[in-house]
């Protein structure tokens, strides 16, 4: 290194150290840090241009980030888009203005033609490609970036589009409008505890989410989560710290480079020990240390060795223990403090195994106050309600008028006596959440889009009715389930409003159901949803849908009496619940047809409609060997939903001998040209009929990948009989978890 390197060096790790610290403090520290007049004044120039670069909501970039760029480019920050990239990006990008820039990035404000939204396009600095050509660093980041771009959650911030123009790399994000946790904490210093503890918790889904997809983030920081104007999390700039080393070239690794490997893999502030030691079989539990990190700033107001120049915290994050959170903040939770002691280990094996027992922690943090107070009210009403036994009828009336005011609880109205928790003061909210749960109900393609209006116009009136962000998920679950929108499209949209609900009312069973629902009909982690079931049914045992939910879930892992049972408990909790067509489906795949048969005729009975109750029939009828009634049930089902009964008739006609008409039907439904991935189950059953291994095969690989409707019950499904015995179809139910 030449003395002018060591200089520079020297002025980019006290600046680093500077911006680390409060504004009101940053200059002392420069005049103790550089000793050199001129030196003094160059790293006084980059700390006031640094500073200015890093108030944006869209710059998500550490201090030594901001830092990087040498003194000369500082005065060049106003430079305009690159006219080659101006030029690559006509017609699908439109760039309105900069709105921040820093040594790592340069950010656009930019609208997406193609979509009509806006965009944030963050151009990187040239000088971060170090190593071999532009082209070959191009691909490499690329290629590292494109696994994050796979992530979708609502706790993520999506990544739309990446690419390179010469030498520049840039990729494309959602325009949030909100603001930097970090900018939060400059303008509070600390959060409240319960504030803190949404924040994690956000935070908390979204690892849980990327590290079961074998996506480590390695900058976890308050730069790079986001937060909305509903007050939600959202975790950023997911692999761009491992693009950035990949574009480089390679990992640093020796001591010299440690403090440059602050600029691409990591921050000093929330560097877990291994990742600060250029350790290459780093895992998911770094990112978990730098969320210990962040806790610690949420909850303290300061980084755990804040203060410090960065060189100096790296070497504090190898052999110190922070000062205990409790001595600074008194009004910690005790289990909360013990989390984030937990996190900060330093030991990997010592921290908590994963993102999702982090998650646990914090969601019983956050559950406590709200079950104590829920506890409290329902505690009040049946006080109340044993108050009425035996009252005339006036005198009820009178008691309940005025049971607010003698328990002191205003919210408890009639409504709370009768058992009819709304959960909105908009009465035409509940109106229309009433009518999307009729709606739910009917199964069918224009009854859930019908439904889904219904509670979106509920939320627009209430953007807090839990209750009817619950009814937009099972919306869009029940959508994807019976193959009206694609898996991919509806597992977010899903997700998102289950999470919203939760997030509302941390007891609501709905949005507990919905997302455990989630769990094994489309993303098959299945111990992990019969905890979820198990844990809303504790929080409400009589919700009837959630019963039926356990009992899908019960008979897909191949627990069919059990599943009975769930759904005989769900009828006694109410009978009008529509348990019909799920008991059909269990008795077909069991193997008996009769009590099928019964349920399924009654299901018809009540509503001609119900497609799937006719689709199951037939698969009755085909059990009970009675063709023609097969075939005309399996035409009627066709006739009302479409191409999935549509596949499901050609299996029908292969079944009883027909494959002229079997071929017919799959051929007029692939002219279409429609995606047929998410009937992948279907038309997978279809060819195993024809006797066509290899084809079905490939239908239930297409299912698989696309997470469509239906896989989960592969296991148990009646018409894979001829594929069971394939060492092709126990490979496939090893991938999903089913073997």
């Amino acid at each position: 290194m030449t003395p002018a390197d060591a200089r520079w060096e020297a002025i980019k790790t006290a600046v680093a150290g500077a911006l680390e610290l409060p504004p009101e403090d940053r200059a002392a520290f420069l005049t103790e840090a550089v000793v050199d007049p001129d030196a003094l004044g160059e790293a006084s120039r980059l700390l006031a241009a640094c500073d200015a670069a890093s108030g944006d909501a869209l710059l998500a970039m550490s201090a030594a980030e901001l830092a990087a760029p040498i003194l000369a480019e500082v005065t060049d920050l106003e430079a305009q888009l690159p006219a080659e990239l101006r030029a690559a990006l006509s017609g699908r990008y439109t760039i309105d203005r900069e709105v921040g820039r820093g040594g790592m990035a340069t950010v656009y404000l930019a609208r997406d033609e193609r979509h009509g939204r806006l965009v944030a396009l963050k151009l990187l600095s040239p000088d971060l490609n170090l190593g071999s050509g532009a082209t070959s660093a191009a691909a490499r980041f690329q290629r590292e970036i494109e696994f994050a771009a796979r992530l979708s959650h609502p706790h993520i911030l999506p990544l739309y589009d990446s690419g390179a123009v010469g030498e520049l790399l840039y990729y494309i994000t959602p325009y949030v409008d909100g603001e930097t946790l970090r900018e939060r904490l400059r303008r509070e210093g600390r959060l409240p505890t319960r504030e803190s503890l949404r924040v994690l918790r956000d935070v908390a889904r979204a690892l849980a989410f990327a590290h079961r997809e074998g996506v480590l983030h390695r900058d976890i920081k308050p730069a790079n989560i986001l937060l909305n104007r509903d007050g939600d999390a959202l975790l950023g700039d997911f692999g761009v710290a491992k693009g950035l080393a990949a574009a480089q070239g390679s990992f640093p690794r020796t001591d010299a480079e440690l403090t440059d490997a602050a600029l691409v893999l990591g921050t000093p502030a929330y560097m877990a020990p291994e990742q600060v030691t250029g350790d290459p079989s780093i895992d998911h539990r770094a990112d978990l240390y730098a969320l210990g990190a962040v806790a610690y700033e949420l909850l303290t107001g300061a980084a755990p060795f804040a203060g410090r120049p960065g060189y100096a915290q790296l070497a504090a994050h190898l052999s110190e223990v922070p000062e205990p959170l409790t001595a600074q903040s008194r009004d910690v939770p005790r289990s909360l403090a013990d989390l984030v002691n937990r996190l900060l280990e330093k030991r990997p094996d010592d921290r908590p195994a994963d993102a999702t027992e982090v998650l646990a922690v914090l969601e019983a943090a956050l559950e406590a106050p709200a079950r104590s107070a829920r506890w409290q009210r329902g505690a009040r009403l049946r006080r109340v309600r044993r108050g009425l036994l035996g009252m005339p009828a006036i005198a009820v009336v009178l008691s309940l008028s005025s049971a607010s005011s003698v328990e002191e609880d205003p919210g408890l109205d009639t409504a709370m006596v009768e058992g009819s928790e709304r959960g909105t003061a908009d009465p035409e909210a509940y109106d229309l959440y009433l009518r999307g749960r009729r709606l739910v109900d009917t199964r069918q393609r224009d009854g859930l889009l019908r439904a889904l209006a219904h509670f979106e116009q509920a939320v627009d009136r209430d953007s807090m009715y839990a209750q009817a962000w619950a009814g937009i998920a099972d919306a869009w679950t029940f959508l994807g389930i019976f193959g009206h929108v694609s898996p991919r499209e509806a597992i977010p949209s899903a997700r998102a409003a289950g999470e919203r609900a939760v997030a509302i009312d941390s007891l609501l069973v709905e949005g507990h159901a919905t997302l455990a629902h989630l769990l094994f009909v489309f993303e098959w982690r299945w111990a992990e949803a019969e905890r979820a079931l198990e844990h809303a049914i504790a929080l409400n045992p009589e919700y009837p849908l959630l019963r039926m939910y356990y009992a899908s879930f019960l008979h897909s892992v191949g627990r069919a009496e059990e599943a009975l049972a769930q759904l005989a408990v769900a009828t006694e909790i109410d009978p009008l619940t529509p348990t019909g067509v799920l008991s059909g489906r269990i008795y077909v795949d069991v193997g008996r047809p009769e009590p099928a048969v019964r349920v399924l005729e009654r299901e018809i009975e009540l509503d001609p409609r119900r497609d799937l109750a006719h689709q199951l029939l037939a698969h009755a009828y085909l059990q009970l060997d009675r063709p023609a009634e097969a075939i005309a049930s399996m035409q009627r089902a066709a006739a009302l939903s479409g191409a999935r009964d549509r596949a499901q008739l050609a299996y029908v006609y292969a079944r009883v001998g027909a494959s002229q008409e079997a071929r017919q039907v799959l051929e007029s439904l692939l002219r279409t040209g429609e995606p047929l991935e998410r009937l992948g189950f279907h038309l997978a059953m279809a060819y195993s009929a024809l006797g066509e291994r290899d084809e079905a095969f490939r239908w239930l690989e297409a299912g698989y990948e696309e997470h469509a409707a239906s896989m989960n019950l592969l296991a148990v499904s009646a018409g894979f009989e001829s594929l069971r015995s394939d060492p092709r179809f126990a490979d496939l139910l090893r991938r999903m978890g089913l073997l």
